[in-house]
C-alpha cells in the first residue's frame, strides 16, 4: 500500500473527477509532487516537468455521499496542514489544457 504526503499535494480543492477522466462513478483526485526518479517516463497518473513529478492519486468511494465526506474532510486537512505546517505545499491551480493528462 503506498502513503500520499499530504504535505506535498498541490489540489487547491479535492472533488469529483469528470467521467471522461475515469468512468468510474464518485471518484475524487488529488495530486501530489515529487522528485523524479531516475529514467522515469510519463504514465497516465505521472507527468514530469523538468525537475519535478506530479503524481494523480484517484480513489472512489461507494456512494455520493461517501464522496462528499472524504472530499470534505481532506480538504479540511489539507487546510490544516497547510496553515499550521510551513514546509507544506501550497495549492496550484491546474491549467486549462493540462488539469487532466
Amino acid at each position: 500500500m503506498a502513503i500520499i504526503d499530504l504535505k506535498r499535494c498541490i489540489t487547491e480543492k479535492v472533488g469529483l473527477v469528470p467521467r471522461d477522466v475515469c468512468a468510474r462513478p464518485n471518484t475524487f483526485e488529488m495530486v501530489t509532487v515529487r522528485q523524479p526518479l531516475k529514467g522515469e517516463h510519463d504514465t497516465l497518473i505521472t507527468k514530469t516537468y523538468n525537475s519535478t513529478t506530479t503524481v494523480r492519486h484517484q480513489m472512489s468511494a461507494d456512494s455520493k455521499e461517501e464522496r462528499i465526506v472524504w472530499c470534505n474532510k481532506i480538504n479540511k486537512t489539507l487546510a490544516n496542514l497547510r496553515t499550521w505546517n510551513a514546509d507544506a505545499l501550497k495549492p496550484m491551480k491546474p491549467a486549462a489544457s493540462s488539469s487532466y493528462h
